[in-house]
This record gives C-alpha cells, sequence and structure tokens, in this order.
C-alpha cells in the first residue's frame, strides 16, 4: 500500500525535494460487509502474518504500527524516557 500510495501521490504532485506525500483512501466498509465481519477477517489475516515463519535473526513477524504501539503502552507506565546523556546533562545544570 505504501508503494501504491508514494506512486499515485508522486504521479499527481509531482516530484518534491522533500517527503511530503501524502494519499488518505477512505471506504465505507459497511457497504461490503457488517462491521463485526469486516474486523474478524481482518484479524484473522494480521494473525496468519504475524503466525509467517520468521528469517533467521528475527524473533517474530511484526505487523507496521505494533513495535509503536507497543512502545507507547510500555513507556507510558514509566513515565517519560530519557537518553543517558540527556539526562546527565539535565542533572549536571541541576547541580549549577
Amino acid at each position: 500500500m505504501a508503494l501504491v500510495e508514494e506512486m499515485i501521490a508522486e504521479a499527481m504532485l509531482g516530484p518534491v525535494k522533500i517527503e511530503c506525500h501524502w494519499l488518505i483512501l477512505t471506504m465505507n466498509t459497511k457497504l461490503y460487509q457488517e462491521a463485526t465481519s469486516f474486523k474478524e477477517t481482518a484479524e484473522q489475516i494480521l494473525s496468519e502474518i504475524r503466525t509467517s515463519p520468521t528469517l533467521d535473526g528475527f524473533d517474530k513477524v511484526e505487523i507496521p504500527g505494533e513495535r509503536e504501539r507497543d512502545h507507547i503502552k510500555k513507556s507510558s507506565k514509566k513515565g517519560v524516557s530519557i537518553p543517558v546523556k540527556t539526562w546527565d546533562q539535565i542533572k549536571a545544570l541541576a547541580e549549577q
């Protein structure tokens, strides 16, 4: 989908110097299936992808956005994540 989006957006907008092509596609899925059925089918497809065999060096197959969602869930429980170097700079400023 990302490749298709890039091709359509660049073809419509022409080349640009920065990556700012956006294409939003909306569909009323209720025209095709009930919401419950649509969600169940989507979850089945995602489950098949997640349970696909992994390549050497990888623990699991991830769906785009899942890693970010999981990181947000974990970090929101712990507070704000600050790199050690930044925290050291904050502490040094506080001691002045």
